[in-house]
C-alpha cells in the first residue's frame, strides 16, 4: 500500500483489506413496556440534540436515552462541569431498578427502520447492531470519510471514561458478500417475534429483533471478509473509542485484546440496501468584505460554465430539483447570489474536467463539494473559510437567508451518489466538511453497550 497526494488530498493507491472482527455483544435494552412507545424513549445522537430538543426529550420521560447521551441539566442549573457523571450514574441506576435488562446470550441486534423520505417515499432500512474490533485507520479495516474536531472528541471522550459504555453506535456501510448471508438473515427474520415494534417520531416505525442462535451468529460474524467498513455518522464516536481503549490499554497489566474496551458498537447497513437514503448540505457564504466578494464571484465565474435559468424556480425545492436533475449528467451547483434575481447552474469547466472515470483524481472532479472547496472556497478564503461557510440542510432556508441579504451566496449541491463516495473514500480521500447526510440518524437507546 502507498499514498500521494493530489491537491493536498491524500490518496491510498493499493489496498490492503483485512476482514473486519464483527460479533454479538450482551447488550443491554429498555424493558418491554416502555418501548411501547418509543419516541418517549429514543433521542438522536448528541451531535443533533439542540437545548430546545433536549428540554423536550427530558419532558418525555425520566427515561428518555437523552439522560445518557447528554446527561442531565437541571432547568436553572448552570453548572455542566458534571454532567458525564450524572450521565454515569443514571445509567447504574438503571440497571440496578430494572429499567434495562441485560442480553442473556451475545446478540446481534437487526433493526428495521420504516420512514418517509423528503421526496415523500415510504421505504424501510434495515441495519445489523454490532460489536466492531477497534482498528488503527492505517490498517484499512475501518475507513472514516470525513475529519474530526478536537473538542468535540473530547466530550465524548469524558463521557465514556465514566460511563464506561458506548451509548450511541458508530453508523457503517459495508458491502456484501457473495453469500449475502445477512440479507437471507433478514428475510427470515421477518416472521419472528421482535423485541419491539413501535412507531418512533411521525411516519416512522422501529422493529427490533435479538438474533442470538450460535449458527446464525457465526454465519453473520463470517459475512464480513471481503468488504472494509465505511464509517457513515459518528467519526467522533469511533476516534473517541479508540482514545479510550489506549488508556486502558496502557492501564492494564494482562492485555489480551479481548477486553470490551477493544471494541465498539455499530450499526452496519449494506450499501445495497434500499432504504439507505442520503441527502445534500447546501453550502452558504457571508460576512465577506466587497473586495472578497468581487473576488470570490469572479473565481466562480472563471472555473465555472455559468447558465442563466430562464425559467424561475417556482420553489427552493423545485431549484433543488433542477441541480439534482442537471447532476445526472455531469457534476452540477446551483448558485444564488445576494442582490441579483437570477437563479445560475454552474458546471466545471472542460478544461478543469479530469480525464477517464478510474482515478482518485477524477473521481474527484465528479464531486462538487470537493471542487467547490478547493477549487473555490479555500482558495478565495484560505484560513477563514470556517469564518464565512456555514452548511444548510433546507434549501428554502439557504435561499432566504441569501434574498434577505444576511448571506452573499448559497450553493445547493446534489445528494452525493454513493458509488462515487466508496470510490472516493476507498482510495483515502477525506471529503469536505458535511458532504453527506445519512438520513434519518440511528436512534440512540435501542441498544446499549456496556464496557
Amino acid at each position: 500500500m502507498y499514498c500521494k497526494s493530489i491537491a493536498g488530498v491524500a490518496v491510498v493507491s493499493i489496498l490492503d483489506i483485512t476482514m473486519a472482527d464483527v460479533r454479538p455483544f450482551f447488550g443491554l435494552r429498555y424493558l418491554g413496556n416502555l418501548t411501547q412507545s418509543l419516541r418517549d424513549i429514543l433521542c438522536p445522537p448528541y451531535d443533533v440534540i439542540s437545548d430546545v430538543l433536549q428540554g423536550d426529550l427530558h419532558r418525555r420521560s425520566p427515561y428518555n436515552a437523552v439522560r445518557l447521551e447528554r446527561g442531565i441539566v437541571m432547568d436553572g442549573d448552570n453548572d455542566h462541569s458534571n454532567i458525564y457523571t450524572r450521565a454515569a450514574t443514571t445509567f447504574d441506576l438503571w440497571q440496578r431498578e430494572g429499567v434495562l435488562k441485560r442480553e442473556e446470550k451475545p446478540s446481534f441486534y437487526l433493526h428495521r427502520h420504516i420512514f418517509k423520505t423528503s421526496k415523500a417515499s415510504i421505504v424501510e432500512r434495515w441495519g445489523l447492531g454490532a460489536k466492531v474490533r477497534l482498528e488503527e485507520f492505517e490498517s484499512r479495516v475501518i475507513l472514516p470519510h470525513e475529519d474530526t474536531r478536537p473538542a468535540d472528541k473530547a466530550d465524548r471522550l469524558a463521557l465514556i471514561e465514566v460511563s464506561r459504555a458506548n451509548f450511541s453506535p458508530v453508523m457503517a456501510l459495508y458491502r456484501h458478500s457473495s453469500k449475502n448471508i445477512i440479507g437471507d438473515v433478514i428475510q427470515s427474520i421477518r416472521s419472528e417475534l421482535p423485541v419491539f415494534d413501535s412507531s418512533y417520531e411521525e411516519d416512522q416505525q422501529l422493529t427490533l429483533w435479538a438474533v442470538s442462535a450460535p449458527e446464525v451468529v457465526e454465519a453473520i460474524s463470517g459475512d464480513f471478509s471481503s468488504s472494509p467498513l465505511f464509517i457513515a455518522d459518528g467519526h467522533h464516536r469511533y476516534e473517541t473509542a479508540l482514545n479510550y481503549r489506549n488508556q486502558v490499554y496502557q492501564q492494564s497489566e494482562n492485555w489480551s485484546g479481548e477486553e470490551n474496551s477493544n471494541y465498539i458498537m455499530m450499526t452496519l447497513i449494506d450499501f445495497e440496501d434500499q432504504g439507505l437514503v442520503v441527502e445534500p448540505y447546501h453550502r452558504v457564504a457571508g460576512g465577506l468584505t466587497p473586495s472578497i466578494f468581487n473576488i470570490l464571484r469572479e473565481r466562480l465565474f472563471e472555473i465555472f460554465d455559468v447558465t442563466v435559468l430562464t425559467e424561475r424556480p417556482v420553489t427552493p425545492v423545485a431549484f433543488e430539483e433542477v441541480v439534482e436533475k442537471y447532476s445526472q449528467k455531469e457534476p452540477v451547483i446551483g448558485l444564488v447570489i445576494s442582490g441579483e434575481e437570477r437563479f445560475f447552474l454552474l458546471s466545471l469547466k472542460a478544461e478543469n474536467v479530469g480525464q477517464g472515470d478510474v482515478s482518485a483524481y477524477d473521481a474527484l472532479h465528479r464531486f462538487e463539494g470537493w471542487i467547490l472547496h478547493n477549487e473555490v472556497l479555500n482558495t478565495v478564503l484560505g484560513q477563514d473559510v470556517g469564518d464565512h461557510v456555514d452548511y444548510i440542510r433546507d434549501p428554502a432556508e439557504a435561499l432566504h437567508k441569501v434574498s434577505t441579504g444576511q448571506l452573499q451566496f448559497a450553493f445547493l449541491l446534489r445528494s452525493m451518489p454513493m458509488d462515487l463516495f466508496e470510490t472516493l473514500v476507498s482510495a483515502g480521500v477525506r471529503l469536505p466538511p458535511k458532504s453527506t447526510y445519512f438520513y434519518p440518524k440511528i436512534p440512540t437507546g435501542m441498544v446499549f453497550n456496556p464496557l
